[in-house]
């Protein structure tokens, strides 16, 4: 259009032909909302051109996300920073310009500019920080809009524009070009494209995957409302369907201000102040804002909520009317303003609010206000200072290309809250402008919307420098309409998830104060929002609002849980069978969800004729007499079943959750078989009726649940097995007589079965009458194959197509017994399984989830979708919660389905990045890539998800070195090879050196007085060199090895692989041997150089040979071994060395830059240029699964393929590309065609496992368990070949090359897995041992390449960290592994396809970890976890335990530090201290011995252990015919009265016994992950009898006691005989006891329960009235069903299963508790009876803490524990819940008898909240270590505490090993997972797999040296003391004139708290436990008070008190 003076002006109006659209774009995209949104009212008849704001964010001064933005506005808040002089001084700006009165010290800084979460956007560190900041902030912004404005910024329906701009790129002026080494791997292309202004919009839709236009804008100051005036066009064109728009500015260097001149553009104060007199100039500041635009109508379509609407946009330019062209126009201004009123047909008087550009300089502000003024008037506006007037630039300064869409954000919030927030700064009027007689007024304050305004505009002006301009005018959108919901009862799923568990716990946090803060919201457009609105990220919380709302909801969600697949999980329905009906199961699903009510109708109808019934009238029925009972019948029950669990199936179904596999129980098998459309629903209902009725025509029997396993039962004619539930869970079924016989004869045995409520024996003979006749009726229906997988119960295993079609199967399986627990393993098996039971009840997810728990897989998803019918959970609600569960693991839901219904999108709070530091400084160091190493220390991870896990090397080139001024004229021995190094030889001797040279020969010989020859592989030449030059009184202070240095010659070829290995490994190690045998000839501080030349890839350019890279495992390893020499590794290029060389010998040792991940141990130089070695993080997956090269049906050779991970492997391939696998083994393996018999053999078998395979040779356990496996990678569709052969024998593998590929095909790729471990100290390795290790992998790996190398497009090598960290004991397998990588990067360089080297850390449960003893020794595994003091001798023993040739597996997982044990004797075991927390065993030298009790009681002396007493030949349940009389069951002898040993006064008394877990009830009885494990109320029971025999003279006398401040210490398992010692020390008025265990004659002796006994107050007993409690409590287990421990972490034996009754709330518990029959004898003997008091104190107690974790819960501390009697048979327990501090619990219990009266009391119980797993792998590890006649274990102290004992439960410090596996090690699924991101991405050529990450594993390799291993082996009495107190200090006191402590209770208090924490400043309010305390250190202080202040304080009591102020309120109330 023209304006009335002919010029141009843009102005955008409607398109009357309506917005272009494009095939496929926004018609699919209106389809996709059809049931989605709902829609607002319609747009005004003016808004056909409106454009909707639907979504903001920005990030300014002061200010992240518009919520802050909008509160710092209202409150005129000024965000400029002021620096004072040290910090700018710090940021390195020099003092002449500080010194500049001129200097202005101030800018609007914004926060964390140089942070950016790299990783969420899937860019490694090192792209981050080359890219230029204002990228990283405009990318993170419109994410944030997107997500704003309620979409899935990775998915948002239709075409998305990006249109945006940004300041200069200065970053990578100043600072990216400063830094060379840091953009040296992107390429000058990565380095342009991360940097150009072209390329800011197009990155966002590159990273989002944004399809539409993506327009850079550059209009200075007008950048960003340019932008939103192009996007607005494009929306009303058609050109796209919504667009983000906005601007960014980063004010370079971030901590710096700025030079300012009177009359200038820059403020002289450092403030903006718009339209003010005092206005000075305006400063400029870091920030971004973006918008999302929508066109109106969509936007109300799609249900958006819209802050504003668009009415009218426009840009122009100034042209040439001004001054000149940096200098603003009031005419070009006015014009633009004057259109966008005229052509949008706005009348000005409507405008309420002018946010004007207004940046605070005397001639800027002036001409705009003018320029308003004369267009408002020439548009006839008459008002005077009636619109307020504003800029946002007083609170934020300038910020340039952001600063338009800032204003337009700050216009929309007022127009959204109805309040225009003050402008700032200002105080009088700039005098050039009229505000008296103008239309405008400055609004100075927080002012309402003018009232007269029926609706609110605004206007928002951005003008540039060079004159273009933009204004918009925006308007207040009309309310959305409110959508009428139909009440679905389906209650909210809120969503929630995130890349990392610690942005997950940030966003589940921020939503839950969002929703705090708005509680009137609709929680169904905000789970609706979440759902679709949110990208769907791996890390998943899900929560269904209840009682505590949903903001409680959200807070208590876990959110550390596994992430979920990447590719999302399978889903298995379980289908319960009949006793799961109940009255109204379904019944609210029914009313609400019409699928499922849809689909119950429709089989009502097929069912009523059949029936003479309607269903929905059986199910539903109301709870009145007979309703119940006709639903048990047969003939009902089972259709009903059917009716529920097929409408389940349909509802899950139509939300996306369809079975990949299914399971049903006896009837539910028909369900399964319906869905997978072998039956039709029809037919399947009507045979299930006919089944029903056939049965109900049968004579009656019953059935029996027990708890054992089917070969335990007992044989009883008549009786059948019905159903394997579990491991040790069966049903019995037949005739009543024959279930009555073998229900009497489980109870002689004391097992209680449990009576099912059934009519009929089923699965039993008794169905076989109906067999027959319902074959009959299966035959009349149509069977098709089945097309979904499902598990038969017949067989246990996947039914067949044969079975499915054939009606005898259906007649066997309903005689069969229904073998559900082998179903349920099946489906385990797959790990990415989950499971929901689709159907009543929760029988399924009980029997699942136990199985999962007993099979180590505590985490497994198993979802109920129907509430227990004992429960008071609604249907909705437990379906709701099981979707979110499912989702949470990974399900993939079809959340439109799911939503339904119309719903509003919202405004939530958005991701909350985990912004790290990424920036490149141009003075100083660069910034290390995150996690910044450089810049703070962040604490370590712990263990990190395995995407997380992976590392690649690379090389950074030191921009500052140190200078080499160290001196030169030392005694050097150099190796040179040739004349290589001629020049540095001269040049050292010129230096001042005196040199002796050596070089290769073929004898030992002297040439000259310097020069010799040494034969480079004779390990003797080395020692006679050495001794030649310690004859001549030379002592070499520095070493130059060079003879890998140079290209290859005549002599050493590149091929010739031995010459190198001599050359460089066996050289450097022979030499280093040399001088470990000879101490005298080293001098001190003796530094060795070894330098090489194609060593390490280091540029790419570089050739490298794998054998010369070899020697890096010798000296990563030697600087370990030997740490009085300082070994560092030099790679050399072949040309212009020697200036370089020369410099790096003179530069001191060990400077290095925080970066070098090896110190200075690594040094690549190139010319003069100095690169050392880092570690960086690789992305996440972008790919995901197994992508990459991996080929549909390819062939794929497996080497060492029978191993555990070669396994691994193949299973992975099979699961991912059914390919076809060759897998080779050196042992012989049965030929396929025996398979089948081996695999069906369940006999033990005695072959052998293959030789240390899993599986191999022979037909044992082993073999069968592999070949069972190789079936089921069959199963997969995978083709598998078995063929025997050495990978080091080349005519071997070729011969399986030629097999594979006659019968398979090409071979595609090579996994090369196999391997064997090395072992042993340098110092003591032979050549022959060294190069059996090396074969595999060097020798293996040229075989390898020699007949696949040109042809395969795939080749993996399995190598090991012990290359990158090279851990004591490993010189030749770090070297082999080494090979390996250096092998990679030479192939990846030349050689055809896709190559990568693997440094996998230990793999857990396969491979070598797996079967391995110890490879770096226990000793020094103990030492890297942490320990310093391990005795010498097991060290010294440990140093020489390398393996056997030959007793090794072939199939080795990498493993650092965890190899198989050799065929050594093994040694007898020593005491090593470690940690309090762990035990571990370590030999010494010499022959094995068996424990056992000594031949004669004697007395105990305080000074050490004495003899064991004869008491020791007791095994029983009862004392020995040599036991004292009077002697308590538990105690055994009394062996010894001491007087002043060691106690205060008195005598001591002590009782010893042996015990072992199989001979004695109360271990047998109380197995924990199958270790016996004696329970803590045995020791209370043992402290109890000898309490009463010490003070009443008989252990079972009925007298009052009171056992106090009992603390549990230590787990006992008992897997070999175990001495016990009950001792009693006078104490007070009572004694102290202790009960410890050893197992050895000259053990420690390990503490496992302390306390105090004496005589309780004499007081009548408390009587209960039980009744009244009864009625306080709901029942959870009736006493109609029999007490059945929950299988799993524990299995209990019969004397546990005693609760009759249960009944709870949320905080208390009421128990009933009978003795079974069969042992109420034993009440007798055993007062405080150990299994019926652990019931009450642990089955009866009801943590809720534990919840859907699955933790447990272990005995800490009791408060105290009043006996006024012995248990009666029937005891009543009344559980109080006290409270709960961290992980920690308290509960005080009563337990009366049938009366109510009291009989015991217990107080301040405490327990500890454990994770089972956890536990259960301590034990397992515990008992793995056990004294066995081969070995004995060792107790365990820390030095610093002698009397301090491992505590209950895990250990508290690391596992041996952990610090090279242990608890870091990869799983096997996790390692597959690895593999696949590692081909998927295509990364390499060599990658580091590590979940400890790098740097933490690197620094607990490099801590653990030869030295610290010395000084560990220290006798005790030379160790260095403690820092804290020991416990014979501590028991002296520290009042005053022991410790000089302060008088006051408070001074003391905190004195004890420091002593024992080692902090210093100890607040009277700090938190004993938030300080690092633990429950030892808590046990240890308590005491310490009791003894200061001689005043009981129970632990429980620092429990809950855990201050220096609540424990002195109680010491002196």
């Amino acid at each position: 259009m023209r304006d009335h003076r002919g010029r141009g002006c843009t102005v955008h109006r409607t398109n009357p032909r309506g917005p272009a659209l494009e095939p496929g774009d926004r018609q699919a995209d209106a389809r996709a909302h059809e049931r989605g949104p709902a829609s607002d009212t319609g747009p005004r008849p003016h808004d056909r051109d409106a454009v909707a704001v639907v979504g903001m964010a920005l990030r300014v001064p002061g200010s992240e996300g518009p919520d802050a933005f909008w509160a710092n506005l209202t409150s005129g808040v000024e965000s400029v920073t002021r620096y004072d002089a040290e910090e700018l001084r710090a940021a390195g700006i020099p003092d002449s310009a500080l010194a500049d009165p001129h200097y202005v010290r101030a800018k609007p800084a914004l926060g964390e500019v140089a942070g950016f979460d790299a990783r969420f956007f899937g860019l490694t560190p090192r792209e981050a920080q080359v890219r230029d900041p204002q990228h990283r902030l405009f990318l993170e912004s419109a994410y944030t809009a997107l997500e704003h404005a309620g979409y899935d910024p990775f998915h948002v329906p239709g075409v998305v524009g990006v249109y945006g701009g940004g300041a200069p790129n200065l970053y990578r002026e100043w600072n990216v070009a400063a830094r060379p080494e840091a953009s040296a791997f992107l390429g000058e292309v990565g380095v342009m494209v991360a940097n150009a202004a072209d390329y800011l919009t197009t990155a966002v839709s590159h990273h989002l995957g944004l399809t539409g236009p993506s327009v850079n804008v550059a209009t200075a100051c007008s950048t960003s409302l340019v932008a939103v005036h192009t996007a607005c066009r494009a929306l009303r064109t058609g050109e796209c369907d919504a667009a983000v728009a906005g601007g960014v500015q980063v004010e370079l260097p971030r901590i710096t201000g700025y030079h300012a001149a009177e009359g200038g553009m820059f403020s002289l104060t450092g403030r903006v102040r718009p339209f003010d007199a005092d206005a000075d100039g305006t400063i400029f500041g870091t920030g971004v804002g973006t918008v999302v635009l929508k066109r109106y109508a969509d936007a109300v379509r799609d249900g958006d909520h819209v802050h504003a609407v668009i009415r009218a946009s426009a840009i122009n330019n100034d042209g040439n009317l001004k001054a000149g062209f940096t200098a603003p126009s009031v005419e070009g201004q006015a014009r633009l303003i004057r259109r966008v009123m005229r052509e949008s047909g706005i009348d000005p008087a409507r405008i309420g609010y002018v946010e004007a550009h207004g940046t605070g300089t005397r001639v800027g502000d002036p001409i705009e206000v003018n320029a308003l003024t004369r267009a408002y008037r020439d548009l006839g506006h008459t008002g005077v200072a009636d619109i307020p007037i504003g800029s946002v630039k007083g609170n934020v300064g300038h910020l340039g290309p952001a600063a338009g869409v800032v204003g337009l954000i700050k216009a929309v919030l007022a127009l959204g809250y109805g309040r225009i927030p003050p402008s700032i700064n200002y105080r009088r009027p700039h005098p050039a402008i009229d505000f008296e007689s103008g239309p405008f007024h400055v609004n100075t304050g927080l002012t309402d919307w003018p009232a007269h305004h029926d609706v609110r505009l605004a206007a928002v002006s951005s003008f540039g420098v060079g004159g273009t301009n933009a204004h918009v005018v925006v308007e207040q959108p009309p309310p959305p309409r409110e959508i009428r919901r139909p009440d679905s009862g389906r209650p909210p799923l809120l969503t929630v998830s995130a890349r990392t568990p610690a942005a997950l716990a940030a966003a589940t946090g921020r939503l839950a104060d969002a929703l705090e803060a708005d509680p009137g919201g609709d929680l169904h457009d905000v789970a609706a929002t979440l759902a679709r609105g949110r990208p769907h990220l791996r890390h998943r919380a899900a929560v269904v609002p209840g009682e505590d709302g949903p903001a409680g909801a959200l807070r208590a969600a876990p959110t550390d849980a596994a992430p979920a697949p990447a590719d999302g999980a399978p889903v298995a329905l379980l289908f319960p069978g009949q006793g799961s009906q109940h009255l109204g199961m379904g019944q609210r699903l029914y009313e609400q969800e019409s699928v499922f009510r849809e689909a119950v109708d429709e089989c009502a109808r097929v069912a009523r004729p059949l029936l003479d019934a309607d269903l929905t009238a059986v199910m539903f029925a109301a709870d009145e007499p007979g309703a119940a009972a006709r639903l048990t019948r047969t003939a009902l029950a089972q259709p009903a079943l059917f009716t529920v669990e097929y409408a389940m199936a349909r509802l899950l179904g139509a939300w996306g959750l369809r079975p990949a596999a299914m399971a049903g129980h006896s009837v539910g098998e028909y369900v399964a078989a319906c869905l997978a459309g072998v039956l039709s629903p029809a037919d399947a209902l009507r045979l299930v009726v006919r089944r029903g009725a056939l049965v109900q025509e049968l004579p009656g029997g019953s059935m029996l649940a027990v708890p054992l396993a089917a070969k335990e039962l007992p044989r009883v004619e008549g009786a059948d097995i019905a159903a394997h539930n579990g491991a040790r869970l069966t049903v019995v079924s037949g005739p009543d007589e024959a279930v009555d016989a073998v229900q009497a004869a489980l109870a002689e045995r004391g097992v209680t079965g449990q009576r099912l409520h059934t009519s009929h024996a089923f699965h039993s003979a008794m169905m076989e009458p109906a067999c027959e006749p319902f074959a009959a009726e299966v035959a009349k229906v149509e069977l098709h194959a089945p097309t979904l997988p499902f598990l038969s119960n017949v067989t246990g295993t996947w039914i067949t197509d044969e079975q499915a079609v054939d009606p005898a199967y259906w007649a066997r399986h309903l005689r069969a017994p229904v073998r559900f627990a082998p179903a349920v393993g099946l489906l385990l098996d797959d790990s990415d399984l989950l499971f929901a039971e689709a159907g009543p009840g929760q029988v399924l997810t009980g029997l699942t989830r136990a199985q999962a728990l007993a099979s180590g897989q505590r985490n497994r998803t198993v979802a109920p979708t129907m509430p227990s019918p004992q429960g008071t959970e609604e249907g909705p609600g437990c379906l709701a919660r099981a979707v979110g569960a499912l989702w949470s693991a990974g399900a993939q839901i079809d959340w439109d389905a799911y939503l339904g219904g119309e719903w509003h999108r919202v405004p939530l709070p958005t991701y909350p990045f985990q912004r790290t530091e990424h920036w490149l400084d141009p003075g100083g160091k660069p910034a290390t890539p995150a996690p910044a190493d450089e810049q703070r220390h962040e604490p370590d991870e712990g263990r990190r998800p395995i995407e997380r896990s992976l590392f690649r090397p690379e090389w950074r080139e030191e921009s500052a070195p140190a200078p080499a001024t160290a001196s030169l004229a030392h005694t050097w021995l150099v190796f040179r090879k040739g004349a290589g190094l001629d020049e540095t030889v001269t040049a050292l001797r010129r230096a001042g050196g005196q040199v002796v040279t050596v070089e290769p020969g073929a004898s030992f010989a002297r040439l000259t007085g310097s020069r010799y020859l040494v034969r480079p592989g004779a390990r003797e030449d080395y020692d006679a060199l050495a001794d030649a030059l310690a004859a001549d009184g030379l002592t070499p202070e520095r070493v130059l090895h060079g003879w890998l240095f140079g290209p290859p010659d005549e002599t050493y070829g590149t091929d010739d692989v031995a010459g190198w290995l001599d050359l460089g490994f066996f050289s450097v190690l022979f030499l280093a041997q040399a001088y470990a045998e000879r101490t005298t000839a080293r001098a001190p501080g003796m530094r060795w150089d070894v330098a090489g030349s194609r060593l390490r890839a280091v540029t790419g350019a570089e050739p490298v040979e794998p054998a010369r890279a070899a020697v890096t495992g010798v000296c990563d390893v030697l600087a370990k071994e030997l740490p009085d020499i300082a070994v560092r590794c030099l790679d050399l290029s072949e040309q212009r060395h020697t200036a370089g060389l020369l410099e790096e010998l003179a530069r001191p040792g060990g400077t290095a830059p925080a970066f070098a991940a090896c110190g200075d141990r690594w040094i690549a130089l190139r010319g003069r240029r100095r690169w050392l070695l880092s570690y960086a993080p690789v992305p996440e997956p972008r790919v995901r699964g197994a992508a990459g090269p991996l080929r549909e049906r390819g062939t794929y050779l497996i080497t060492g393929g029978l191993g555990g991970i070669g396994l691994a492997v193949a299973e992975g391939l099979a699961k991912a590309v059914r390919a076809r696998l060759v897998l080779t083994s050196r042992s012989a393996f049965p030929p396929q065609e025996e398979w089948d018999q081996i695999a069906a053999d369940n006999s033990d078998g005695g072959g052998s496992d293959g030789g240390g395979e899993r599986g191999g040779a022979g037909t044992g356990p082993g073999a069968r368990e592999t070949v069972r496996l190789l079936r089921r990678l069959q199963g997969y569709g995978a083709e598998v070949l078995v063929c025997r052969a050495d990978v080091t024998d080349e005519a071997a593998m070729r011969a399986v090359v030629e097999q594979a590929e006659d019968q398979c095909g090409t071979v595609d790729g090579v996994f090369h897995t196999a391997g064997v471990p090395g072992g042993g100290l340098l110092a003591l390795k032979s050549r022959a041992e060294a190069e059996r290790v090396m074969a595999s992998k060097v020798r293996g790996t040229l075989v390898l390449d020699r007949l696949l190398g040109e042809r395969v497009e795939l080749m993996v090598l399995f190598s090991s960290i012990t290359s990158v960290a090279g851990n004591l004991g490993q010189t030749d397998y770090a070297a082999a592994n080494a090979f390996m990588d250096a092998y990679a990067h030479a192939r990846a360089a030349e050689g055809p396809g896709f190559t990568v080297s693997v440094n996998w850390d230990a793999w857990a449960e396969v491979g070598m970890a797996a079967k391995a003893d110890a490879l770096a020794p226990a000793a020094f595994r103990a030492l890297q976890a942490g320990s310093t003091t391990v005795e010498a001798g097991a060290l010294a023993a440990a140093g020489d335990r390398a393996p056997a040739a030959g007793a090794e597996p072939e199939a080795a997982a990498p493993v650092a530090g965890e190899p198989v044990s050799a065929s050594v004797p093994e040694p007898v075991p020593v005491s090593v201290p470690v940690s309090a927390a762990e035990s571990v065993s370590v030999p010494a030298p010499g022959p094995a011995s068996v424990p056992g009790p000594a031949s004669a009681p004697g007395a105990e002396s305080s000074s050490g252990p004495g003899p064991e007493p004869t008491s020791a030949s007791w095994t029983g349940d009862r004392p020995g015919p040599e036991s004292a009389p009077g002697t308590h069951p538990l105690l055994g002898e009394r062996v010894g009265t001491v007087t002043g040993a060691g106690t205060d006064d008195g005598a001591r008394i002590v009782y010893r016994t042996v015990v072992d877990g199989e001979s004695n009830w109360v271990s047998r009885e109380h197995r924990v992950a199958g270790t016996p494990v004696w329970p803590a109320t045995a020791y209370l029971e043992m402290a109890r009898a000898a309490g009463a025999e010490a003070l009443a003279g008989d252990p079972v006398a009925p007298v009052p006691l009171l056992l106090s401040d009992v603390t549990f210490l230590s787990v006992l398992t008992l897997t070999a005989p175990t001495a016990l010692r009950t001792a009693l020390d006078p104490d007070r008025d009572g004694y102290r006891f202790t009960v410890a265990s050893r197992r050895d004659d000259e053990g420690e002796w390990t503490e496992h329960a302390t306390g105090h006994v004496r005589s309780a107050p004499k007081s009548p007993a408390h009587v209960h009235d039980l009744e009244v409690l009864r009625e306080c409590f709901p029942v959870v287990k009736p006493d109609t069903e029999p007490y059945e421990p929950e299988p799993g972490l524990i299995d209990f034996g019969p004397r546990w299963t005693n609760i009759a009754e249960l009944r709870r709330d949320g905080s208390s518990a009421l128990a009933r508790i009978e003795m079974p029959a069969p042992y109420l004898a034993e009440l007798a003997d055993y007062p405080l009876h150990p299994a019926l008091f652990d019931a009450a104190t642990s089955n009866a107690v009801y943590l809720p803490e534990l919840g859907p974790t699955g933790e447990s819960y272990l005995p800490f501390t009791i408060s105290g524990v009043t006996l006024r009697g012995p248990l009666p048979p029937v005891v009543h327990v009344y559980t109080r819940r006290r409270g709960a501090h961290r992980t920690m619990v308290t509960f005080d219990l009563t337990l009366t008898d049938a009366e109510g009266r009291e009989v015991v009391d217990v107080t301040g119980y405490t327990v500890r909240i454990w994770d089972p797993g956890a536990f259960r792998d301590s034990l397992v590890t515990r008992a793995s270590a056990a004294p066995t006649p081969e070995r004995a274990a060792s107790a365990v102290r820390a030095p610093e505490e002698p009397s301090a004992q491992v505590p209950t439960g895990p250990p508290a410090g690391p596992p041996a090993g952990s610090g090279i596996g242990g608890a870091f090690a990869i799983r096997p699924e996790e390692g597959i997972q690895a593999l696949w991101h590692i081909l998927g991405d295509r990364l390499g050529p060599q990658i580091v797999v590590v979940p400890e990450g790098i740097r933490q594993r690197l620094r607990a390799v490099e801590a653990l040296t030869q030295n610290v291993i010395a000084q560990a082996g220290q006798a005790p009495e030379h160790a260095v003391p403690a820092a804290g107190p020991t416990a014979s200090a501590a028991g002296r006191g520290a009042g005053p004139g022991a410790d000089e402590a302060p008088a006051s209770t408070h001074a003391r208090l905190a004195k004890l708290w420091s002593d024992a924490l080692g902090i210093d400043d100890i607040g009277m309010d700090d938190d004993f436990f938030a300080l690092g305390g633990n429950s030892l250190v808590g046990v240890q202080l308590a005491a310490r008070v009791r003894r200061e202040f001689d005043t009981e304080l129970p632990i429980a009591t620092l429990i809950e008190n855990p201050t220096v102020r609540a424990i002195a309120g109680i010491i002196t109330a």
